[in-house]
């Protein structure tokens, strides 16, 4: 936690200092729908699956403009990544189903290209790339072998196992990379967008039984101020 304090207070100092030269500073929140790509190596014929769950990002955020058509985004967002999962195994008469609440801290710096419709709304097209740090979350589920059946309720990155199958510690990896591309609106000072994520960082790289990416679906609304100079 201490270490995720220390990022979030520099995160904040950096969008500070640009601000001194942003032409508008905002804030935005919304909707996630955060369905992972996972991929199981537990026993020979290990299968699973992931189901989406909805959560939330919310946080501040600059807008620099480079061109008449063309600005920097970038922001410091709160996120939270939940979903479910379920896998099986009949050699290992294996299964177990579960549910992840994951939090991040997350840094987009999006690329938009604008084009102005009147003279008060503005569509636009973004794409770039983020980077997150895992700052909490939690793991809960049931796990069966041979019909003895666990239940289980552990800190996401916990000691105690993951899945129930007593999981070394540091087995997910806090901290994560992607894509970021969308489209959205601005009228006057409200905006209004829809975006993708595709994570390309090996959530589960320190865990050698299951890989993990992040995908996740947003819709934002935000709000921004120009800023003043001089």
């Amino acid at each position: 936690m201490k270490n995720s304090i220390k990022v979030l207070s520099i995160a904040l100092l950096v969008l500070s200092c640009i601000s001194l030269q942003a032409q508008k500073i905002g804030f935005k929140a919304g909707y996630n729908y955060s369905n992972p790509d996972i991929i199981y190596f537990f026993w020979e014929d290990a299968a699973g699956t992931s189901s989406g769950a909805s959560g939330f990002h919310i946080g501040p955020y600059v807008d620099l403009e480079l061109a008449k058509i063309l600005s920097m985004e970038i922001g410091v967002q709160f996120e939270s990544k939940p979903y479910a999962y379920q896998y099986s195994s009949a050699l290992e008469n294996v299964y177990a189903t579960g549910q992840a609440q994951v939090y991040y801290l997350e840094i987009p710096v999006l690329m938009k290209l604008g084009f102005d419709m009147s003279s008060t709304t503005r569509v636009y097209g973004v794409m770039g790339s983020y980077l997150a740090i895992g700052i909490g979350g939690k793991d809960e589920g049931t796990f069966i072998r041979s019909g003895e059946e666990t239940t289980y309720s552990n800190s996401y990155w916990s000691s105690s196992g993951y899945y129930g199958i007593g999981a070394p510690l540091g087995i997910f990896e806090k901290m994560d990379i992607g894509l970021v591309f969308g489209a959205g609106v601005e009228i006057e000072n409200v905006q209004v967008s829809a975006s993708y994520e595709i994570g390309f960082g090996e959530v589960g790289a320190n865990f050698d039984r299951i890989d993990v990416y992040n995908r996740v679906f947003k819709v934002s609304l935000g709000y921004s101020f120009p800023v003043r100079k001089g």
